[in-house]
Order: structure tokens, then C-alpha cells, then sequence
């Protein structure tokens, strides 16, 4: 004979056999509950990771400090001296980063897009202050963007071209 329980819910109730006590849909329901929101909740922590390496393809892993690139809630940013590029080209994925930035203050940087589709949300953590291209941030540093082709997105942003040191922002 099916309880009230069992047709309300599909479930049988079951009996904890060390304690003899009911374990009901109700409780199994809440538990359930706290444990899928407990797995699906994740901060996403932005980070500033900057480029090490020589001129490559953005998608490089061992050419960003701590072996990883840049992902939506990043800041790329290129100080390695403006001949050691940063490339996206025709062929890499597309890229979304919260800001990229070149000449931020350890020397000067450089990016070149030749093809694909960046995806800037420009977050300045904890600030509220929204940029999403900051290029010559600091003083007797230079920043190079070189659009070629392909997409450069962003949403309700700023660009800072040259802010304290020399922005130059080209587009071929």
C-alpha cells in the first residue's frame, strides 16, 4: 500500500537502520538543495596575469606568468618590452578578458589582432571604475594595440590611450 508521501512524491520514505528513524522526502529534498547550491556556487576571482614570453600567439600557456592564459574575468597585461607581442591571429579561438593592457608600469607591451573576436568587460575590481583598453598606463611606459582585423567588443567601457606614459592605439 503506497503512503500519502509515496504518491505525493514518487519516493518512499526508507528507515535509517541504526536509528530506526524515518528519512523523508522532505529532509532528503533540503539536503539535496544545500549540496547543488553549495557545487554551483563559484567566485570568480580576476586576476592580473602578464606575459612573459616573446612574441606568440595569445594562446601560448608558458608565455603568461603561472602558465595560464588570461580567461573572462582576467587582465591581460603585456610589460615585456613592445617586440615581444602579444598575438591574436586568424585561427586562435576567440578571446574574452576583462581588460587587456599594455605599458602598465613594469616596461612596454604590445598586442596585434589579426583576426577573431575579443570580448572586453573592462571590470577594474573593486573600484567601479569600467575600462576595457588601457594602454601607456604609467609614466615613461608605452602601450601598442594594432587592430588589423577581427572583432574588438566591448560594452559600455572606456578606452585610456596613453593615461600617464604613451598610448598608441592603430587600426589597419
Amino acid at each position: 500500500m503506497k503512503t500519502l508521501e509515496t504518491l505525493k512524491h514518487g519516493i518512499s520514505p526508507s528507515i535509517d537502520a541504526s536509528t530506526g528513524n524515518r528519512t523523508t522526502y522532505s529532509a532528503m529534498k533540503k539536503s539535496a538543495l544545500f549540496f547543488g547550491v553549495m557545487a554551483a556556487v563559484t567566485v570568480a576571482q580576476a586576476t592580473d596575469i602578464s606575459w612573459s614570453g616573446g612574441t606568440a600567439d595569445y594562446t601560448n600557456a608558458p608565455s603568461w606568468v603561472g602558465g595560464v592564459v588570461p580567461g573572462a574575468a582576467d587582465t591581460a597585461i603585456n610589460d615585456s618590452g613592445s617586440n615581444n607581442v602579444v598575438r591574436i591571429r586568424v585561427g586562435n579561438p576567440d578571446w574574452a578578458v576583462s581588460q587587456i593592457r599594455a605599458g602598465n608600469g613594469a616596461g612596454d607591451g604590445s598586442f596585434t589582432q589579426d583576426g577573431q573576436t575579443i570580448d572586453l568587460s573592462g571590470i577594474n575590481a573593486g573600484t567601479g571604475y569600467r575600462t576595457s583598453l588601457r594602454l601607456g598606463l604609467a609614466a615613461g611606459n608605452s602601450g601598442i594595440y594594432t587592430l588589423n582585423g577581427g572583432v574588438l567588443d566591448y560594452t559600455n567601457d572606456s578606452f585610456n590611450v596613453g593615461e600617464l606614459g604613451t598610448g598608441i592605439l592603430n587600426f589597419n
